[in-house]
């Protein structure tokens, strides 16, 4: 499916200028070229001009299709850096994609800076995204914007060992979203899920069930927040005794999630199938993947 990023791609494979040019010179030689391949048998009409002019005609579209072709492989090789969490090679692909210029404005800066500590929140680099959240200015970024970041940054401190200041900032995000009038339900849906995983990751266990069966029993807005957060579930039912309802709940995390929770609730699988018979398998797995709790203490 062609996308916006996939035209955000293209464009810098395929400078508009050229892509523009190319596109009025196909309009403008196509009739001579059908002129020419009408008259190619014809004894006044070289053969040689004939097959240059059609060849002029079909240059902007070549061109044009290898450039998508391109703007697709970058996008592919995108989605398996980011599969691999391979941090220096997104950014290289990024570069690609957004440009290296210097940041033409407060927006702009903030705008960049925002991209590269969501992408280490994403690959679960905890301490180098607090500090990238950190650099990111707020206020030079869209009002509805702002909650949604600053939950990010709350969970990122979170999962980096400090939970309950993360607790705190995410709470304070969801109370500044109420504040703006029109904030999205989806975007208050993800807020209320990354508070439920902060209490989880924070060990209060009872109310980060409530605030799961709060979130959960509406529809999902966002496919990675709905993992992060079904996986966090399982980590709390886990601790609360239920250990059937944790496996069901991190073998849907696993089976219909995408993104870095997933990835984890199938490693957590493997290793419980890896020891059938010992039944603390699964609180064995969930405190070796990243995210069960550890991290930096502050």
């Amino acid at each position: 499916m062609v996308d916006r990023a996939w035209f955000a791609v293209l464009r810098r494979v395929v400078p508009v200028p050229g892509a523009l040019g190319g596109t009025l010179v196909t309009i403008a030689v196509l009739p001579v070229a059908a002129i020419a391949w009408a008259a190619y048998d014809k004894p006044y009409v070289p053969r040689a001009l004939a097959i240059a002019v059609i060849l002029a005609s079909m240059t902007p579209a070549t061109l044009a299709f290898a450039g998508g072709a391109r703007a697709q492989r970058i996008l592919e090789q995108l989605a398996a850096a980011q599969e691999r969490e391979d941090v220096a090679e997104i950014r290289r692909l990024r570069r690609i994609i957004d440009g290296d210029h210097p940041p033409r404005n407060a927006f702009e800066r903030a705008h960049r800076l925002l991209g590269d500590a969501e992408m280490l929140r994403a690959c679960g680099r905890w301490e180098e995204a607090r500090e990238a959240f950190a650099l990111v200015e707020l206020d030079a970024l869209p009002e509805h914007a702002r909650p949604g970041i600053l939950a990010q940054r709350g969970l990122v401190m979170a999962y980096d060992g400090a939970p309950e200041m993360g607790l705190a900032l995410i709470e304070a995000a969801i109370a500044a979203s109420k504040q703006l009038e029109g904030y999205a339900r989806g975007r208050s849906w993800c807020l209320r899920v990354r508070r439920a995983t902060a209490l989880s990751l924070a060990e209060r266990h009872d109310e980060a069930a409530d605030a799961f069966d709060e979130v959960f029993a509406e529809e999902a807005e966002d496919a990675e927040v709905w993992t992060e957060g079904m996986f966090s579930r399982g980590r709390s039912l886990h601790a609360l005794g239920a250990v059937d309802d944790a496996r069901f709940v991190i073998e849907r995390s696993a089976n219909e999630g995408s993104g870095r929770s997933a990835r984890q609730a199938k490693i957590v699988l493997a290793l419980v199938r890896a020891a059938p018979l010992d039944p603390e398998a699964l609180g064995r797995a969930l405190a070796a993947v990243d995210g069960s709790g550890g991290g930096r203490r502050v």
